[in-house]
């Protein structure tokens, strides 16, 4: 119902759900509050009769609600009907603030309505922040990763995103001599702006793996996940090659 009611969603899976409606896992409809932290959205399916939001859709009467998405992830979830929208997460009304997730293969079968995002049109005051998620790539979201119903409305915000970055303590070794070691730190601790990012936002990427390769050198002691941390490492030796290692 359109009642003012919330639903918190803690550390669930959600797995191989099909809807016909809305919504293939989860389907809020209220001008409540919604929290979803730490749960797992994967191949969860609106069929080919049905609408938006291949795992998950907020929506709601009036001004809707007010929706906090946080540190999940979303994994091959779809929208089967060439006319749906959002194969991870449609927003009708309300206020959705999508953040911190991992979002992988999730698909809709007209790609231009929202591979992932989905806001649907009707009123400026129903918006999508989706800040700091990680896309499974370094530039961020995709063209069609990302789409917005018809006027009037509001384009979902994605000016920044989680990023994978290295970085060597200490830097400066490869100066001819050889045997020289760094430790080489990769990881998820600042965003595409360089804001910093706490390691208790990064859970939804803890263990998944890291490879690495070098130039000018040699490589040991790699530990082949993403730790509790947000990062993992790897120790440098030098060839004994002056320049700029990699």
């Amino acid at each position: 119902s359109l009642a003012s009611h919330s639903l918190s969603i803690f550390n669930t899976t959600f797995l191989n759900n099909t809807g016909g409606g809305t919504g293939g896992a989860v389907n809020y409809n209220g001008i409540g509050t919604v929290q979803i932290f730490g749960s797992r959205f994967v191949n969860n399916t609106v069929t080919v009769t049905g609408g938006d939001g291949g795992a998950l859709t907020t929506s709601g009467g009036g001004a809707g609600g007010t929706y906090t998405i946080e540190r999940n992830q979303f994994l091959n979830n779809r929208v089967l009907n060439p006319t749906s929208h959002g194969g991870a997460i449609s927003n009708v009304n309300g206020i959705s603030t999508i953040q911190y997730n991992r979002f992988i293969n999730n698909t809709a079968v007209t790609a231009a309505n929202g591979n992932t995002l989905f806001q649907s049109g009707g009123s400026l005051a129903n918006t999508i922040t989706a800040n700091n998620n990680w896309w499974g790539v370094n530039t961020g979201p995709a063209a069609n990763d990302v789409a917005v119903g018809a006027a009037p409305v509001t384009a979902p915000v994605t000016a920044n995103w989680l990023q994978l970055k290295a970085s060597a303590t200490p830097a400066g070794i490869c100066t001819g001599a050889p045997s020289n070691t760094t430790i080489v730190t990769a990881g998820f601790t600042s965003n595409s702006a360089g804001a910093v990012i706490s390691s208790v936002n990064l859970q939804a990427l803890v263990g998944l793996p890291v490879s690495f390769s070098a130039t000018l050198g040699s490589l040991s002691a790699a530990q082949p996940t993403i730790q509790s941390s947000g990062t993992a490492t790897v120790t440098f030796t030098s060839n004994g090659t002056a320049g700029n290692a990699t």
